[in-house]
């Protein structure tokens, strides 16, 4: 496991592979030294884990005491020696647990059999389908109530009394000891008709039959087999329309766009309608948004107007997978988007495009560089050039981008 180490924000870091000993560490630290501003202690402030958030449970370990050091070590076999199942597990059990030290976190990684996981529950509503379809609700509900059962209240009463942690993958929890339960001592849970207001609709049709099965097994989605938008189904049941708090929709790119992402040259911008791109990095902490505005094209494209609508875009991506390090690096991993052209580590990049702009957002996960690259592109004036130069090339050519 490697583990990234620095003074301050503001500092460089060094990567250090563990397990190692004190006489390898600290040299190395002595080294770094030289290139730090502040005298702060170091601190870590990244591993390699699957789980980014081990991160904030180790960094109270002081890399300059040996003992530390050796802890650090134990741990890193630990996570090296996990399949990822085991890893999914640990990251929930830490959430599980208060976790005050260094040896709590050690006590964690060695015991993850006293921890169970499920799979794809990762919300109240999950728990709640997950723990009726296998009988473990307390109650046998008949096939009849399911539809109306309300499934968020049934799994959020087996929270609040099991505990446990919801991940990305699935819930954790300690192993209970099993123990007879008679009847009288069950829990009892009301039955709670729900409405149409509870009804999903998808934007998208589910892709994979099996997942299709899946949700539907569980209580989460019973498919309609109607196409309707949200204003004629608000209609039809008597409902107000909500706001929708996401204005633009954006979508994985395609191996065949990769070339969009990266600089192009100053005529193929011209034909593109490019407007600029914003450089984007999340600083030495990862929750950081330092971003700078780059133009490339003609001064007449950077309009008040589109000025307005990448403000608004930026906000949407910034309560998403621009909100942070961590967040963009696990939306990169859950949605793919996977381009060609990354130099240290694999590029991912998704589309959002609107009535007149396009907005192709590069993602690139590595910490010290900069992480992500908006680059905006003027639909109306791509459409001028190509009428008046209709021979013209398709496609763009990759390049490198500064």
């Amino acid at each position: 496991m490697d583990i990234f180490i620095s003074r301050g924000a503001q500092d460089p870091e060094v990567r250090i592979r563990f397990p190692a000993e004190p006489d390898i560490v600290w040299p190395m630290l002595r080294e770094l030294d030289e290139y730090c501003a502040n005298n702060d202690p170091f601190r870590i402030v990244g591993t390699s884990a699957l789980d980014p958030n081990l991160t904030q449970y180790i960094s109270c370990a002081d890399v300059e005491d040996a003992a530390d050091i050796r802890k650090l070590s134990e741990l890193a076999e630990l996570v090296d020696g996990m399949s990822t199942e085991e890893q999914r597990i640990f990251a929930g059990a830490l959430g599980t647990e208060s976790v005050n030290s260094l040896n709590n976190v050690l006590e964690i990684a060695s015991n993850l059999g006293h921890y169970e996981f499920i799979e794809g529950v990762t919300c109240d509503k999950d728990l709640g389908g997950w723990l009726v379809e296998h009988g473990q609700a307390g109650v046998e509900f008949p096939e009849a109530v399911r539809p109306y059962l309300d499934y968020a209240g049934i799994g959020g009463s087996y929270y609040a009394s099991h505990g446990g942690a919801y991940t990305l993958s699935g819930y954790v929890k300690r192993r209970e000891v099993v123990q007879e339960q008679t009847v009288e001592s069950k829990p009892k849970f009301s039955l709670t008709l729900t409405s149409h207001s509870g009804t999903v609709l998808s934007p998208k049709p589910l892709k994979r039959p099996a997942t299709k099965a899946r949700r539907i097994g569980k209580g989460d989605y019973f498919l309609h087999g109607e196409t309707m938008d949200l204003e004629t189904f608000c209609e039809e049941y008597g409902l107000d329309v909500p706001d929708n708090p996401i204005k633009f929709e954006m979508r994985p790119a395609s191996p065949d766009e990769a070339g969009l992402f990266y600089a192009l040259p100053p005529g193929k911008d011209e034909e593109l309608g490019t407007i600029g791109h914003v450089r984007i990095d999340f600083g030495r902490d990862g929750d950081g948004f330092w971003h700078t505005w780059w133009p490339r094209g003609p001064e007449e494209l950077n309009t008040p107007e589109f000025k307005d609508e990448l403000g608004q875009v930026v906000d949407q991506l910034r309560r998403g997978v621009l909100k942070d390090f961590s967040t963009m690096l696990r939306l990169c991993h859950l949605n793919g988007g996977e381009i060609a052209g990354g130099i240290a580590a694999q590029n991912y990049g998704f589309v959002l495009e609107t009535e007149r702009y396009r907005y192709c957002l590069r993602c690139n996960p590595v910490r010290g560089d900069y992480q992500a690259y908006l680059t905006c592109f003027d639909l109306r004036a791509q459409e001028m050039r190509q009428a008046q130069e209709p021979e013209q090339a398709t496609g763009p050519e990759m390049g490198g981008m500064s």
